[in-house]
């Protein structure tokens, strides 16, 4: 089933594991567009999870029009991470070339970078997530997205015949 928000509180509905929750119609047309970029996430819940992410319209509308060079669904916030987090690390510092291919020209909010953070974390367990940052930034709305994005996680949808979502 798949379920908008706005239905979402206006019914009460709690058993958000049994839906894929959009925050609108946009959360939806870019889930979509995702999905023909990445087909391997129709079953694969690790990418089918970062494309949930990655199409929340806030985070669709900065980096959207990147889609084409992303190898990966995480690609967007990686390439953050790297400008902000990563290439800060002395580990890091002596990455030859690397700050010129990692440059992204986009600006986030502190609750995209934590959904972004999120989606690395539920990709490959990236290390520098913290759980109370995130929990601390996501309003009602990105809280929905969070649990969906356990249950695509935990492949409550692979199975799902995604060209379903209309």
């Amino acid at each position: 089933m798949v379920i908008m928000l706005k239905e979402y509180f206006n019914e009460k509905v709690f058993l958000m594991q049994d839906c894929i929750c959009f925050i609108n119609e946009h959360h939806k047309l870019n889930f979509k567009q995702t999905l023909l970029k990445f087909p391997e996430a129709k079953t694969d819940p690790r990418q089918q999870t970062a494309c949930y992410i990655l199409a929340v319209p806030m985070i669709f509308k900065k980096v959207g029009k990147y889609l084409a060079t992303f190898e990966y669904p995480v690609d967007w916030i990686w390439r953050w991470e790297w400008k902000y987090t990563l290439s800060n690390l002395e580990i890091f510092q002596s990455a030859p070339n690397q700050q010129e291919y990692w440059e992204p020209d986009y600006e986030l909010t502190s609750c995209m970078i934590q959904l972004g953070k999120f989606s690395l974390n539920m990709w490959n367990g990236y290390e520098h997530f913290n759980f109370m940052d995130f929990l601390s930034e996501l309003d009602e709305k990105h809280y929905a997205v969070f649990m969906t994005a356990i249950s695509m996680r935990r492949g409550k949808f692979s199975e799902w015949n995604m060209d379903r979502i209309n």
